[in-house]
């Protein structure tokens, strides 16, 4: 599947209003069946905006907070190429899984005055059980990431907690109706940051909790035309970091919906077109934020 975007971000605050704009990165992913296997593939090419202003980073790190899941989550970022392997077994109407992956992040100039930033690369294990019957589909998928170092001109800077995810899905398919509802939990551990010149563990778990709720409806009134509407919500709450620190985050939420719809135009490619609006806050409901994301992709079936 191939997609990019273009990015506005708006905020509003009791002083005024400010935005950006600009492109994002390009972003191609596929899925191979290989027998009871599904293999994965990623790679994010660097269109987007770097090297942003004070303003322009203001807005994308309120936006790409603790992957706050705004539809546009920051500007343009480095060359990243990951993969992933799922094994799969079934048991009458049991299904068990489990998988590995791993991300390479490569280097970019988030702001004009930083350059040579190199995000860790991420590795990550998932496991899952679910139950089929009659259409319905009730699934427990569970991950732990491990995120390596941050380096800034080669020398470590900050490294994030390990992460642990909870994950429960609800899911119908008949001939033309589709039902999807997820909720998820994500649990952060201590993250290590630079103090003294050392990298060191923090003295307590500072990321607070990470919530998210999301559902769909797919319709298929005709043959190849599938349009569908969904709904998100997301709420983060505060760190355990001092309020005067510049890695305290205080709480944020997020109401996203929108739909669009998917067209077979042959038979190997499929053409979506999707549209989604996101209100929320940020800081404690200090400051307002809307989002608005127009989505085009391909995507070819082999």
């Amino acid at each position: 599947m191939f997609g990019a975007l273009t990015c506005i971000l708006e905020e509003r605050t009791a002083t005024g209003t400010r935005d950006a704009s600009g492109p994002l990165d390009t972003q191609i992913s596929g899925e191979w069946n290989v027998g009871r296997s599904l293999f994965t593939g990623y790679v994010n090419i660097p269109t987007g905006k770097d090297s942003l202003d004070t303003v322009e980073a203001d807005l994308a790190r309120g936006i790409s907070r603790n992957d706050l899941n705004f539809p546009i989550k920051t500007f343009g970022q480095g060359l990243d190429i990951g993969g992933a392997l799922t094994l799969a077994h079934q048991v009458d109407h049991w299904t068990f899984s489990v998988g590995g992956g791993y991300v390479v992040r490569g280097t970019y100039a988030p702001l004009a005055t930083a350059s040579d930033y190199d995000p860790g690369d991420e590795l990550t294990f998932t496991t899952g059980i679910g139950y089929a019957t009659g259409g319905w589909t009730l699934g427990l998928d569970t991950a732990g990431k491990l995120i390596y170092v941050d380096r800034l001109q080669g020398a470590p800077i900050f490294r994030n907690g390990k992460q642990f995810v909870a994950r429960g899905s609800l899911s119908y398919e008949g001939r033309k109706l589709r039902l999807d509802a997820t909720v998820t939990e994500i649990a952060r551990l201590k993250n290590r940051e630079m103090i003294d010149g050392a990298l060191l563990y923090e003295d307590r778990d500072s990321n607070g909790n990470d919530l998210r709720a999301r559902g769909k409806i797919s319709l298929t009134p005709l043959p190849g035309i599938t349009v569908f509407s969904e709904g998100e919500f997301k709420d983060v709450s505060e760190n355990a970091y001092d309020p005067t620190s510049p890695l305290f985050q205080a709480s944020a939420r997020l109401w996203a919906y929108g739909g669009g719809v998917s067209v077979r135009l042959g038979a190997t490619e499929a053409l979506t077109i999707r549209v989604i609006r996101g209100e929320g806050w940020l800081n404690d409901r200090a400051e307002d934020v809307e989002t608005l994301n127009a989505h085009i992709s391909v995507r070819l079936f082999f």
